[in-house]
């Protein structure tokens, strides 16, 4: 990759489309989970359960129909209260329903790279993804036209993971989770 052919995207989270449980911050660039509310629980838990609580989500404000575009995303493994369970970066169609308990996973064309149980990995797949570190900074590149969505480290530039070989057909929008 070559972070010089994609074009920076500032991106700024969109208020209406955080979940009622997230705060975002003033600037619209933060988002963290509202105190004394528990993280949703995971895939072997509750799938197909109407008692799991929702994904908790937001989405970009900016989002893309073409071109070449990359963000980085800070990603914290802890806070003052407690430890980050969960998290997911990447993007998603802007026409993806996000109500309700799903997983988040291309299926759904949500293409993301997820923090669990200690772990880096896809959502739909039990194995966690081998690396060297445990990410910090998180590069999301898209390629619009070439159908590619890669993620990569940004402290030591090592890759994380690519979603290659996809046709877009919607306009993409970042997105987050706890």
């Amino acid at each position: 990759w070559r972070k010089e052919q994609f074009k920076v995207a500032a991106i700024t989270l969109d208020p209406d489309s955080a979940h009622p449980n997230l705060i975002l911050s003033e600037n619209r660039k933060q988002v963290s989970l509202m105190e004394n509310v528990p993280q949703n629980c995971d895939a072997s838990v509750c799938q197909g359960q109407e008692e799991c609580e929702a994904v908790f989500s937001v989405l970009g404000r900016n989002c893309f129909n073409t071109g070449r575009h990359y963000w980085e995303v800070q990603v914290n493994m802890g806070t003052v209260a407690g430890p980050v369970n969960k998290w997911a970066v990447g993007v998603c169609s802007n026409t993806v329903r996000r109500e309700g308990w799903f997983v988040e996973g291309p299926e759904k064309n949500i293409w993301v790279v997820a923090y669990e149980k200690g772990e880096v990995k896809f959502p739909t797949s039990p194995e966690s993804l081998s690396l060297k570190q445990h990410p910090q900074r998180i590069g999301v590149f898209l390629d619009w036209e070439d159908g590619d969505v890669s993620f990569y480290n940004m402290a030591d530039g090592s890759h994380i993971c690519s979603f290659t070989g996809l046709t877009f057909y919607e306009t993409l929008c970042p997105y987050f989770s706890l």
